[in-house]
C-alpha cells in the first residue's frame, strides 16, 4: 500500500486547494501588514514634521520677543513686526492637522498665548518668558520623540 492511499481523500483535496489558495492568502495578508506599517510610518512622519514646524514658529517668535525686550527705544513698525511673528506662531499652532489633539491635550497654544500676553502686559520679563518657552519647547520635543510608527 502506498502512502497516498493511506490519506483520506478529503485531505488530498484540501492540500491541493491549499496549494493554490495558500500563496494568495499569504500575499493578501502581507500586503495588509505592509500597508498598515507604511500608513503608521507616514502618520508618524507627518506628526514629526508638524511638531518641527510648531517648534520653529515658537522659536522665531520667542527670539523676536527677546529682540524686542532688548530694545531701549521701540519703534512702532518694529514692534508691529514682532507681534505679527507672534501671531503667526498662534496660527501655526492652531492649524496643525496631525498634532491638533496633542496641542489641545497639552494646552500648548494656551500656555504660549498666556506667556506672550503676560510679557506684552509687563506681568513677566524676558527671563520668565524664557522659562515658559523652554517648558513648551521641551513638551514639543517629548511629544515628537515619543512617536512610534
Amino acid at each position: 500500500m502506498t502512502e497516498a492511499s493511506l490519506m483520506p481523500r478529503w485531505v488530498t483535496v484540501f492540500l491541493t486547494i491549499w496549494a493554490v489558495i495558500g500563496p494568495i492568502v499569504g500575499i493578501v495578508a502581507g500586503n495588509f501588514l505592509t500597508r498598515s506599517s507604511q500608513r503608521s510610518q507616514w502618520l508618524a512622519d507627518n506628526k514629526k514634521a508638524e511638531f518641527r514646524e510648531a517648534q520653529t514658529a515658537l522659536s522665531v517668535a520667542y527670539l523676536a520677543l527677546a529682540e524686542l525686550a532688548a530694545m531701549t527705544l521701540r519703534e512702532g513698525i518694529e514692534e508691529k513686526r514682532v507681534w505679527q511673528i507672534v501671531a503667526d506662531s498662534y496660527r501655526i499652532l492652531r492649524d496643525r492637522i496631525f498634532i491638533a489633539e496633542d496641542i489641545k491635550r497639552e494646552k500648548l497654544l494656551d500656555l504660549w498665548t498666556n506667556a506672550t500676553q503676560a510679557f506684552d502686559h509687563g506681568d513677566i520679563g524676558i527671563s520668565e518668558l524664557n522659562k515658559r518657552y523652554d517648558a513648551i519647547n521641551d513638551k514639543i520635543v517629548e511629544l515628537a520623540t515619543s512617536l512610534r510608527p
